[in-house]
């Protein structure tokens, strides 16, 4: 068992309330009740409680802590890939906020000029997927980002978008029309 250093205080602290104890159980034992004795113990005792009390309020306040903290100190930048047609997106900081560009996917490999041709907007339609910027406006942390937009190349919409930091290497984004008209992915963290 290892022994942890208490200070001197502490020590005595410690001491004053062994011999009051064990001054209380001699006189106790012995039938002599010295009043002076007596306060003493009861001194103690009451001291022994409070300490007990604070403890146990520490050892709370610590358990809360690491429950409604995150038991990671893991940063959202980094490239990603997504669940579908082998998606890769850097999601990086853009000032104060969030931004992710589409790295490369199944579809960028074979054609790495292959255009946003789906874009509801028909100016951007001539613009190419790889390197294009797909979520931006993220603000918040340092486990979840909220009022950003995610635009999906597959269907050429913008969604309203939340991240969440689920883990070091696993990260939840939320896509939705209108709450709650949303459609959840999980992404897995490459570097």
């Amino acid at each position: 068992m290892r022994r942890r250093h208490v200070g001197v205080g502490a020590e005595l602290t410690a001491f004053r309330i062994l011999a009051a104890i064990s001054c209380e159980r001699l006189f106790w034992e012995t039938g002599s009740r010295n009043q002076a004795v007596k306060t003493r113990a009861e001194s103690a005792n009451r001291e022994i409680s409070m300490i007990r009390t604070a403890m146990i309020a520490a050892t709370a306040l610590a358990a809360s802590l690491a429950a409604s903290a995150p038991a990671f100190a893991a940063d959202v930048v980094g490239l990603w890939a997504t669940p579908g047609n082998g998606g890769q997106v850097e999601i990086s900081r853009c000032g104060n906020s969030l931004c992710g560009k589409l790295v490369t996917s199944d579809h960028i490999k074979t054609n790495p000029g292959l255009k946003d041709i789906k874009n509801k907007d028909e100016s951007q339609r001539s613009r190419t997927l790889k390197n294009l910027q797909m979520l931006y406006d993220f603000s918040g942390g340092p486990t979840k980002w909220t009022g950003g937009k995610v635009y999906n190349p597959e269907d050429g919409g913008v969604y309203a978008g939340t991240i969440e930091l689920v883990s070091t290497t696993e990260l939840k984004l939320k896509g939705c029309v209108v709450a709650p008209l949303c459609k959840t992915q999980k992404w897995t963290r490459i570097r």
